[in-house]
């Protein structure tokens, strides 16, 4: 897990220019010389006990808020209990555990998560409202 300010984004060598993301909905290939999807949508945060923890095996994720604000937990996947098997053409888990990391998104950082990182995205700050973000979907 890495989490950064916005204006350190071009140090983490992710070959993408993320001015150019903020208007995209749905799921888009990225001109690179990475494998990248964008997906944008915006979505209602919920309360932390109405989301399940994920984890991907051939995909780091990487998630900016574009409005609004959410908490993501974090933990291990070995700290995980597995509650539903690889999906490989989807590529991913389903968990249930503890968090063990709990980090705060809005539009002035971003959020890079790799294989061994169970997360749960979208839990409301204070009250449940609306989200827009991107997840970038970068293959490893």
């Amino acid at each position: 897990m890495i989490i950064d300010s916005i204006k350190n984004f071009s140090k983490h060598n992710i070959d993408i220019d993320i001015e150019k993301l903020k208007y995209i909905e749905g799921k888009h290939k990225i001109e690179s010389k990475q494998e990248i999807y964008a997906i944008g949508f915006t979505v209602d945060s919920k309360s932390e006990d109405e989301l399940q923890f994920e984890a991907h095996q051939e995909y780091l994720d990487v998630h900016f808020v574009i409005e609004g604000e959410e908490y993501v937990y974090i933990n291990d996947v070995k700290n995980m209990q597995s509650l539903q098997a690889y999906d490989s053409e989807n590529d991913y888990e389903l968990f249930k555990g503890e968090m063990r990391h709990k980090v705060y998104l809005n539009k002035n950082n971003f959020l890079i998560l790799e294989q061994q990182d169970a997360h749960k995205t979208g839990i409301s700050v204070s009250m449940n409202s609306a989200v827009k973000k991107i997840v970038l979907k970068i293959k490893i």
